[in-house]
């Protein structure tokens, strides 16, 4: 085994995001992707990162999401199909981070450094940034202009973005139920914010995500909760 260090003079991206200091970091990971596919490296192509919301059809699980996601609790069937929709089109031949957020991005002179890349993947690059843009809505910033306008996402298409924003979802909101070791809650508090920033904004616009008449016709995995469990629990 051999460890390797590099030491760059630069600093976080501010928090909440800068929209010039955003638009910088889309614009690089964009710029990356041309250079990591096909990924120079071998990768496995599972996505452990993606997907969750089958976890969450039983008790605690529906309890919690009555609590904090009652949007969630009823559409259990649709977010389950999303997210496998999601994690078939996160698949790939790319090098993806797969853990762009701003705490593992450095802004230095003249270039953007993504560091960590301990959950590296063979994947479809718009991934990371689906990633990066929802660390922006958890802080209040809209993030349609900049995923509207980036060649990443034109190349995905609208279901392939809404797919990955429900595994994404399914995988933080997931990961808040798990046991937080002492030190480590500041962790599952990001994964919150992370996971219900997909609803905020009505982020992506009219995405079959966030919209009632899309939702309708799609087939159910799992039960929805029905629609007293929230208010009796």
């Amino acid at each position: 085994m051999a460890l390797a260090f590099q030491c760059v003079d630069g600093a976080e991206p501010a928090q909440p995001w800068k929209v010039t200091e955003l638009r910088v970091v889309a614009a690089a990971r964009g710029q990356l992707s041309s250079a990591l596919t096909p990924a120079p490296i071998t990768l496995p192509g599972d996505h452990l990162r993606l997907g969750g919301w089958a976890g969450l059809g039983g008790s605690p699980g529906a309890v919690w999401l009555c609590a904090y996601a009652p949007w969630a609790a009823g559409r259990l069937g649709l977010l389950a199909v999303l997210e496998q929709e999601g994690r078939a089109a996160a698949r790939g031949s790319s090098l993806v981070h797969f853990d762009a957020y701003p705490h593992n991005i450095l802004l230095a002179p003249g270039r953007v450094v993504f560091a960590d890349w301990a959950h590296a993947r063979a994947g479809a690059p718009f991934t990371d940034l689906l990633m990066l843009l929802s660390s922006a809505a958890a802080g209040g910033l809209d993030p349609g202009p900049f995923l509207h306008d980036h060649p990443l996402a034109g190349h995905a298409g609208q279901q392939a973005i809404n797919g990955v924003l429900a595994a994404h979802a399914g995988f933080c909101l997931a990961g808040v139920l798990e046991p937080v070791p002492a030190g480590l809650e500041p962790v599952a508090a990001v994964k919150l914010r992370l996971g219900l920033a997909t609803r905020s904004h009505g982020w992506p616009g009219g995405s079959a995500s966030t919209d009632d008449a899309a939702m309708s016709p799609r087939p159910s995995v799992l039960p929805a909760l029905p629609a007293t469990a929230c208010r009796r629990r």
